[in-house]
């Protein structure tokens, strides 16, 4: 019984450290992969002709990048709940699982839903035919 107790408490604190490892590694590529995009989108939204496009490409790689980083941290939190209910010893209350859809729209909001619809539903407006680039409004006052 001692035996059996000394390698659940191992299990235990080997699915802690694993745990927080994952979160922040997750926490740490977000961070560097949002610095890494917001060269490029920088750039490309201090030109005119590409500024509205990109300003919308960017919402929307933006809201894609947060949902799979909160993905794999949802996951990451229900795994280890799944195994430390699995392996809490016997007459030892059970740990809640919430569902991931439930966290899923806690930590995105509706807002987020919203503004990616209006962005498929958008139209883009015409389209300068010597560059194939979309005319923005500022460049639309200038002609």
């Amino acid at each position: 019984a001692v035996r059996a107790e000394q390698a659940r408490e191992k299990l235990e604190k080997s699915r802690e450290l694993s745990e927080k490892a994952v979160e922040g590694g997750t926490r740490t590529v977000r961070a560097i992969h949002k610095g890494i995009a917001a060269i490029p989108f920088g750039i490309l939204e201090a030109i005119p002709t590409t500024k509205h496009t990109t300003k919308i490409v960017r919402k929307v790689h933006d809201v894609t990048a947060d949902g799979v980083y909160d993905s794999i941290s949802i996951i990451n939190k229900v795994l280890h709940r799944s195994i430390k209910a699995a392996t809490a010893p016997v007459g030892v209350t059970q740990v809640k699982i919430e569902s991931t859809q439930a966290t899923l729209s806690e930590e995105i909001p509706e807002a987020e839903f919203t503004e990616i619809e209006s962005i498929e539903n958008k139209n883009f407006g015409p389209v300068n035919s010597a560059t194939e680039e979309f005319i923005d409004d500022e460049e639309k006052d200038k002609q």
